[in-house]
């Protein structure tokens, strides 16, 4: 590390303990279908920092996908609530289409220690940016998955 004005370098030791402790991992494979779409959770885990949600939306069809349902396989996000109702932000993630399924990695802001269960809801979303608030036109209904977290294995 370098000051400025200072002619020599410092160095700075940070020790740091990596903690696995409360760490929550589930493969619920937890699946909803509604019309020709197919949502499911295939992996969570919860860590005090961050949530990473693996899932996938599959739509159900003899023929490759068209462009446009690209698109709404692409912009179709979800949303993840605690058991207060409070939705995580995403920090980011990617996904991946392989026939007529797009699975995805997504990473939220963690909830809770105490958080009992969450609640996975996909939504419509052709803004790209992840909103901080969701109407309730945008959900696709009846996809809804919860996730119990308390009686899982720690």
């Amino acid at each position: 590390m370098k000051l400025a004005g200072i002619d020599h370098t410092f160095t700075l030791n940070v020790p740091f303990t990596k903690k696995t402790d409360n760490v929550i991992s589930l493969k619920p494979h937890a699946v909803k279908t509604a019309g020709d779409l197919i949502f499911t959770a295939n992996a969570v885990d919860v860590t005090p920092i961050t949530t990473r949600l693996e899932y996938s939306l599959e739509k159900v069809s003899k023929t490759p996908l068209s462009k446009q349902d690209e698109h709404d396989l692409i912009y179709t996000n979800v949303a993840v609530y605690d058991d207060q109702g409070h939705l995580l932000d995403r920090l980011g993630g990617q996904g991946v289409i392989q026939g007529n399924k797009f699975t995805i990695t997504g990473h939220y802001a963690s909830a809770s220690s105490r958080t009992k269960y969450l609640i996975l809801k996909p939504f419509k979303n052709n803004d790209g940016d992840f909103p901080k608030e969701i109407k309730n036109s945008q959900f696709v209904d009846d996809l809804e998955i919860r996730i119990d977290l308390k009686n899982a294995a720690q």
